[in-house]
């Protein structure tokens, strides 16, 4: 039977660094970042429980999966089963069902690095992930990005390696193949992530019968104790305290078991043992174990597609949806074009900052890039440039690969056996240096970000929402003259009131149906739009201040007074404004 791979040890103290970092997180989260972050998951979930709400073009197309939002939703069916559902209860419910989520990641992550780098190596990638600006900024967001990559890091936890292969697939092999199928159906473009992966994994044990043994035979005792000794001037992460009484585990990318103590009395032609991935019948165990995970991945991919049919209410395939609207239809670029090598000059850097050099130096000195995990993630992220549309958050996915070959860059660095190039720097750079240099960074930026950067949407639906529960519903009615899902609705407003806004729709069916209230016909000429469309008074405006120049005739003319100015950003973007302005009609 295979050995355990995960740690018998938990992560101790640093648990509780994790707990306290997620929770500042989320209550220093008080911006918006984008309208996915609530118009794809918590607006989805408040319309599936309450029965009202509004849901955008992608769910009308069947462009998104159903499982994402459905989380959400049981936290949103028990509040509402306790009588304990308000706009502030919703919100939070979902703050903390997502923070809870990227805590998880953070676990994973540590499992992850402890299985194939050892303790100390895990303590530092979790530490990077901490102190990851945009991971920070984005993890406890109701995004599917941050599902994706809490889920993609669970996976690789229990992902097989090739020794694995060779013997019978554990419960944990399935597991990985069942979160992989979870992780697709939220977002289908990891699937070129876990099928890259997949390769890498499956080639060497289905051809390790024909290579030569990647590792030396096993020799007695006393050699190989000489052999550790000469060889610990290289090796880059020699055993530390934690981990030197515990069994070192295979790496991702060996393909041989570490040799077991042999006794004085072994003849010398019986120290060779045999490999697992090893023999004439090698290729078809390793060929029945693959077929045993995909099926196990499979089988659940298809459970999620019967829920996503119900609740649709008819037959839908979300992720051919996916492919077919944002590859073959390519209207994804509707919303901002970049160049193909965007990712790597000015996508991904950024992201990790100070760390951004730490993760060079490892990749091309410890050449990490040989490993399966590494060319899946550049797989993934190669196949992100394909489309034209490109954004930060799509990303999000990779970042704890990321953070984990930092922390095992780190952790060969400061090893007593470094390599000869990391040794005229282990007196000068320390992972506590960078860690320092990182803080001083990456936290001023991440609590900007979190607590002023584009904030004046939440503050302003906050008020509205206060203002409508003491008033009827009936004699409500908002218009929202901001760019198309600049604000939260319903998720957040949690009053069955009529709501106008603007739309942005691509498809040309949605359009014809929404073409008076296109967003490019009112910021064209704006006085001239709430002229023609506008025939009775709503009893609240919401916009920006960059435009109330154009229409202050008309809110004079219908009597229309401001009751909140909300400050949104110092560097506005877009169409937004630096502040969020909040007008009443005198009849309400």
């Amino acid at each position: 039977r295979e050995r355990r791979n995960l740690p018998m040890r938990a992560p101790g103290r640093l648990g509780y660094a994790v707990l306290a970092a997620r929770l500042a997180c989320m209550l220093l989260t008080q911006t918006t970042f984008v309208p996915d972050e609530t118009w794809q998951s918590l607006e989805i979930a408040h319309h599936a429980v309450f029965g009202y709400g509004e849901r955008t073009w992608e769910w009308a197309a069947g462009l998104r999966g159903s499982l994402h939002p459905l989380f959400f939703a049981l936290g949103f069916r028990l509040l509402a089963d306790l009588g304990l559902d308000s706009s502030r209860t919703l919100v939070a419910a979902a703050a903390v069902m997502q923070t809870a989520i990227a805590m998880l990641g953070d676990i994973s992550l540590f499992f992850l690095a402890h299985r194939h780098f050892g303790r100390r190596a895990a303590r530092l990638a979790v530490v990077c992930q901490l102190l990851s600006w945009f991971h920070a900024y984005t993890c406890v967001r109701a995004l599917a990005q941050s599902m994706e990559a809490t889920l993609l890091t669970s996976a690789l936890v229990f992902w097989p390696t090739p020794e694995q292969l060779a013997h019978d697939p554990s419960r944990k092999s399935l597991a990985a193949a069942a979160l992989a199928a979870i992780t697709i159906a939220i977002r289908p473009p990891a699937t070129i992530f876990f099928v890259v992966l997949g390769i890498a994994t499956a080639v060497p044990a289905l051809f390790a019968h024909v290579w030569p043994a990647s590792r030396p035979p096993a020799v007695p005792e006393k050699r190989r104790t000489a052999r550790r000794a000469s060889a610990s001037s290289t090796d880059p992460l020699p055993p530390t305290p934690e981990s030197s009484t515990a069994t070192r585990e295979p790496e991702l990318e060996s393909t041989h078991s570490s040799p077991v103590n042999i006794p004085r009395s072994t003849p010398r032609s019986s120290l060779v043992p045999a490999s697992p991935l090893r023999g004439p019948r090698q290729p078809a165990r390793v060929c029945f174990n693959l077929a045993s995970i995909l099926i196990t991945g499979l089988i659940v991919f298809a459970l999620i597609i019967a829920v996503d049919c119900l609740y649709y209410g008819q037959w839908v395939l979300p992720p051919y949806a996916f492919f077919r609207i944002n590859l073959l239809q390519n209207l994804g670029a509707e919303y901002g074009t970049h160049p193909w090598h965007w990712y790597f000059t000015a996508g991904l850097p950024p992201l990790l900052g100070v760390l951004a050099p730490v993760l060079g130096v490892g990749i091309f000195t410890l050449r990490l890039w040989r490993r399966p995990v590494f060319i899946a993630a550049c797989a993934y992220v190669i196949a992100l440039s394909l489309s034209a549309h490109k954004e930060h958050r799509f990303l999000q996915a990779v970042l704890p690969v990321c953070h984990l070959f930092c922390g095992v860059t780190l952790a060969a660095l400061s090893s007593s056996g470094a390599r000869i190039a990391f040794r005229r720097w282990r007196s000068l750079i320390t992972p506590r240096l960078i860690f320092a240099v990182t803080a001083i960074v990456h936290v001023p930026l991440a609590l900007y970000l979190g607590l002023i950067h584009q904030r004046g949407a939440l503050d302003a639906v906050r008020f509205l929402a206060d203002d409508l529960h003491s008033h009827p519903p009936e004699q409500q009615h908002l218009l929202f003259l901001t760019p198309c899902h600049a604000t939260p609705m319903y998720s957040h407003l949690h009053v069955p009131v009529p709501v106008t806004y603007l739309h942005c729709e691509t498809l040309p069916e949605f359009l014809e149906r929404f073409a008076s209230l296109d967003q490019e016909a009112f910021f064209n000429e704006p006085l001239p739009w709430l002229q023609s469309h506008v025939s009775a008074p709503p009893s609240h405006i919401i916009l920006f201040d960059n435009i109330i120049d154009d229409v202050r005739p008309w809110f004079d003319q219908m009597q229309y007074v401001p009751c909140g100015t909300f400050f949104h950003a110092h560097f506005p973007q877009g169409r937004a404004g630096r502040h969020v302005l909040v007008f009443k009609h005198l009849r309400c």
